[in-house]
């Protein structure tokens, strides 16, 4: 099983706990199958791409979560120090999971921490059950107070060239190149940070993109914030319109 769990955030209840919104979805290893072969070649033959850039490890290891498929009837819980919460009893076909889980405020205060900037994370364990089988892997949930501010971003040719507005560069860009930041952001979200401003980074980008945006957060130095993806299946309809489900889908989470 592939556990990916998506930075979240945390706020405060009225009752002295926090709320943390918890989000992932756990993938069955690839299995191939002709269905998903062709996917794939309708993939290459949109981007144009070459037999061997569609057997680079760069591409392999973009398009496989797209072509993974969910794990089902697993159990998610969330473990903090000796404590624990069992916050789905089984997950469903697509295998993705979002709950929100009432965590005691002397559990946070004890285990929370500060970043470079003086902003609260929580690093609890995220952890997926099947049976005797457990796979996990450490959460990022930024605590916001009970009052400040929040900046909402997005992140196709905001913070990663993307070309949105051309359907084949956008695939090229997703799925061949190495992602960039724009220039300069990175270092202005920086400043915004030091003065406690957290961050919730929105987008219409797959969420099997997780993996390289979060390389792409970190190795760029934008600041940590929560991270909210569309979810995505790769099909040969959604090839043809795939730029404009990228500029939809963001206002209700926003809202939420």
């Amino acid at each position: 099983m592939l556990l990916d769990v998506y930075p979240g955030f945390g706020i405060p209840s009225p009752s002295g706990s926090w709320r943390l919104m918890v989000a992932g979805i756990v993938r069955q290893p690839y299995m191939p199958t002709v269905k998903k072969r062709m996917l794939i070649r309708m993939l290459g033959n949109a981007m144009d791409a070459t037999d061997e850039q569609l057997s680079s490890d760069e591409f392999v290891r973009r398009v496989t979560p797209f072509v993974a498929d969910g794990a089902r009837r697993l159990s998610i819980s969330v473990r903090m120090g000796e404590s624990s919460w069992k916050i789905v009893e089984g997950t469903p076909r697509t295998g993705r999971f979002r709950r929100w889980l009432e965590m005691p405020g002397e559990i946070v205060r004890e285990f929370a921490t500060t970043d470079v900037y003086g902003r609260q994370v929580l690093r609890p364990q995220v952890i997926s059950h099947s049976g005797e089988v457990e796979v996990s892997r450490e959460g990022e949930f930024w605590l916001s107070g009970a009052s400040g501010i929040s900046v909402i971003s997005d992140v196709d040719d905001t913070i990663k060239e993307s070309a949105i507005g051309d359907r084949r560069e956008l695939l090229t860009n997703t799925f061949l190149r190495s992602f960039r930041a724009v220039d300069g952001m990175a270092g202005l979200y920086r400043q915004w940070a030091e003065g406690g401003i957290q961050f919730h980074y929105v987008s219409s980008s797959p969420c099997q993109l997780l993996n390289p945006l979060m390389e792409l957060r970190d190795g760029s130095g934008f600041p940590g914030g929560s991270l909210h993806l569309r979810n995505f299946r790769l099909r040969n309809h959604v090839l043809q319109k795939v730029a404009r489900i990228r500029w939809s889908g963001k206002s209700s989470m926003i809202r939420k």
